[in-house]
């Protein structure tokens, strides 16, 4: 005997996404499926069964009778025909459960008919559990604080229950990896926007007889400015381009190599058929999006632009003679 748990996507169950179970062979349960079943590895090796072999379940009821656990079945006992689609695997045994129902390797997880054939819930009413999942577990909390506020569901006989089993494992290591580099970024920041000006400086001073000449020939000075400025974002625009692809690249290799060992879990159509081991790297979830790539790029731009304004206004205050008298 074994119990059976009905669902749309077993994938999802809570069972394997705290890694207590883990996917051998075949594929995960989803909603998409009628008549499909996983069983453990421990029962198809005991009955020989493997992935696409049909098995039959009937209706049963755990009883004990001297000391004996025994099927108590009394009604009308319904059968139904189902196909094994995957096997898993007991990664945490629970060596409480003695009764043969109870036990982890007896338990089967169907698609979501197969209780229904079974006469044990109607097509119509659902009355179990619902899995909700949230982008960013720092949220979880406020979330459901904010659901436990809506009037129109009947709280004394519903109740949440929140697993942030994953997130709790990396949310330290996270934030103090989130603070680190937060030091590191300002640190770079400052010390590169000082030595950009320093080098700027340096070339543009360099660039004393050009700006002398050009005084000379009646050039305004914000016409000197532009120039120099459109040469040095055109650089700069350059190496964006460089900077982002490198970037890309060196996030996504160190991103799964600093935090192999707790990945977050992400639903994809992979993880759903296959497991939470298919779900999105590490290194998705480090990536920045648009809009945070686009600031620091243009807080990068006003540096630029004031390092050229800092570093031209030594030179450009100057009137032309004096400019070629330094020349000479």
């Amino acid at each position: 005997m074994g119990a059976v748990t009905a669902l749309r996507y077993s994938a999802l169950e809570t069972d394997f996404v705290d890694e207590v179970l883990a996917l051998a062979a075949g594929r995960h349960i989803t909603e998409t499926d009628t008549n499909a079943v996983l069983i453990s590895s421990e029962v198809a090796a005991v009955n020989g069964l493997s992935v696409g072999d049909k098995i039959v379940l009937s209706s049963s009821e755990l009883g004990e009778a001297d000391g004996e656990y025994i099927d108590v079945w009394s009604g009308e006992r319904k059968e139904t025909v189902v196909t094994i689609v995957g096997i898993y695997d007991i990664l945490e045994a629970d060596a409480n459960v003695t009764a043969t129902a109870g036990r982890q390797e007896n338990r089967i997880y169907a698609s979501i008919d197969v209780l229904t054939q079974l006469a044990e819930s109607e097509p119509s009413v659902y009355t179990g559990e619902v899995g909700f999942y949230v982008t960013d577990p720092k949220t979880l909390d406020e979330i459901v604080s904010k659901v436990q506020q809506i009037e129109e569901i009947d709280w004394k006989t519903h109740f949440i229950r929140t697993n942030d089993f994953q997130y709790s494992k990396i949310s330290d290591s996270l934030t103090s990896l989130g603070d680190l580099i937060k030091i590191l970024l300002a640190c770079v920041s400052i010390v590169s926007a000082a030595i950009l000006t320093l080098n700027l400086t340096l070339r543009i001073r360099g660039r004393i007889p050009e700006a002398g000449i050009l005084l000379g020939a009646g050039i305004p000075k914000g016409e000197i400015i532009k120039q120099f400025l459109l040469e040095v974002l055109s650089v700069s625009a350059t190496a964006f381009l460089f900077s982002y692809a490198a970037g890309f690249g060196i996030s996504h290799n160190l991103g799964n190599h600093l935090l192999a060992d707790f990945q977050p879990n992400f639903i994809n159509a992979a993880a759903l058929q296959n497991g939470m081991s298919d779900a999105v790297s590490m290194d998705s979830y480090l990536t920045l999006g648009i809009g945070k790539t686009l600031l620091i790029y243009g807080c990068q731009l006003i540096v630029v632009v004031l390092s050229v304004l800092l570093s031209s206004a030594s030179i450009l205050k100057l009137k032309p003679r004096e400019i070629l008298t330094k020349m000479s």
